[in-house]
């Protein structure tokens, strides 16, 4: 995809919300949101055959600066709810705070360090996070037990990666089982209270059970003999 191909797609993005707001809905211009993320979707879909290696660190370099922006005022909103306001943040910047968190993590782990290593860093974060936080509010609480089962489930995937994988499998579907439902009646049946629980723990879990077992059966794997083809056969 070229330069001019995308610049085409953004005018007739931008022509369609201004026609949806004017012959339908004034708050059809929330489309416009989107239009900062079109050209790097599109560009991860069919890369550009007309920008030079240059052109796409520069790219990826300013969206690296947009996330360090985006984090730092999420920091300043989070800052303000609890201390200026003095209550809860709003659930939706739960939600900003940890989708992009999640991908991102997973995306860097597993390509800087390998699929396992991804899975035993999710593994052992994901529980260490739940249980100091369940631990500060509650000590000794059942739900300290959520955060011990994840990291022992990991850690037992170093050993046995195929069974401490699908013991973190079962403890992510357990997890939605139960916990998914009690957050949809806490949150009102609201979707973005039950998105954020589910990035938050089925997710992490099932994520690092499934990079254990993958890893697992890709080591398995037997290697291909470059020179088999070349073998006498009977």
């Amino acid at each position: 995809m070229t330069n001019r191909t995308l610049n085409i797609i953004r005018g007739a993005w931008i022509a369609a919300t201004a026609l949806l707001a004017a012959a339908w809905n004034g708050d059809a211009w929330v489309l416009l949101i989107v239009l900062p993320a079109l050209g790097p979707i599109l560009r991860e879909v069919a890369p550009a055959s007309d920008i030079d290696e240059r052109q796409r660190l520069l790219d990826y370099r300013a969206s690296h600066y947009a996330l360090i922006v985006t984090y730092v005022l999420l920091f300043v909103l989070f800052a303000r709810s609890w201390f200026q306001l003095k209550h809860e943040p709003p659930i939706e910047l739960w939600l900003l705070l940890v989708a992009p968190l999640v991908v991102r993590t997973v995306i860097s782990v597993a390509q800087g360090f390998g699929v396992r290593k991804m899975a035993l860093i999710l593994g052992f974060v994901c529980g260490a996070v739940w249980l100091a936080f369940s631990t500060a509010e509650h000590p000794l609480s059942p739900e300290s037990a959520v955060g011990l089962s994840i990291i022992a489930f990991t850690a037992l995937g170093i050993r046995w990666p195929r069974l401490g994988g699908a013991l973190l499998a079962l403890d992510a579907v357990a997890f939605a089982i139960f916990l998914i439902p009690k957050g949809v009646q806490n949150s009102h049946g609201d979707w973005v209270g039950v998105l954020v629980m589910t990035l938050a723990l089925p997710l992490p879990p099932l994520l690092a059970g499934l990079g254990l077992i993958g890893s697992s059966v890709r080591a398995a794997k037997p290697t291909q003999d470059e020179f088999g083809d070349l073998r006498r056969t009977t």
